[in-house]
């Protein structure tokens, strides 16, 4: 019998892209992105250091779940942040960082108040499939990834292909005494 050695081959559907920002409203505390074929991107401002990326292909953001790290919306201070404008960019900004979201097509940059890079899309933004959601992004040289739950091996998970998952069922490990 052959043996084989590494990750068998997948057949899996190719990923959508997400197209190009076609309108955007400002609310309270962020703007929302009509990105074509009922998609929608959000920035939320949370903190001045601090802007949450979200995206639904379906134009409905899912409910927060209670295993989310960060607080709800409704919690945090309301924060001043600028829109700017322009043909090619629609720029969120507070006192500490910068969020550009490119237009045509709809990527992702984020800059610290120094101007320096962070969390750049790749050519490729986001995509989805079925019911996955992904978002490729820039990584430098320098970068190192933690934690990820409990794994074996170096501390730096860069490199690796990981899946995160969680389960919120009430009871699962509830054992009376």
């Amino acid at each position: 019998m052959p043996e084989f050695i590494g990750q068998l081959p997948k057949n899996e559907p190719a990923w959508n892209a997400i197209s190009s920002v076609q309108s955007c409203q400002r609310y309270t505390q962020g703007i929302h992105f009509d990105c074509g074929n009922n998609s929608r991107l959000t920035l939320t401002v949370l903190s001045p250091n601090l802007i949450r990326v979200r995206f639904s292909p379906v134009g409905e953001l899912t409910s927060r779940r209670s295993w989310a790290v960060n607080l709800p919306d409704a919690e945090w201070n309301i924060v001043d942040f600028n829109i700017q404008e322009t043909d090619e960019l629609i720029t969120v900004e507070t006192e500490k960082i910068k969020v550009c979201v490119q237009r045509h097509p709809c990527r992702i940059m984020c800059f610290d108040k120094s101007g320096n890079p962070f969390a750049h899309d790749t050519d490729l933004g986001i995509g989805w499939r079925e019911n996955q959601i992904i978002n490729w992004k820039q990584i430098t040289i320098e970068e190192r990834f933690y934690g990820f739950g409990e794994r074996s091996g170096l501390l730096n998970q860069r490199g690796k292909c990981l899946t995160n998952w969680t389960t919120d069922e009430f009871g699962l490990h509830n054992v009376n005494g």
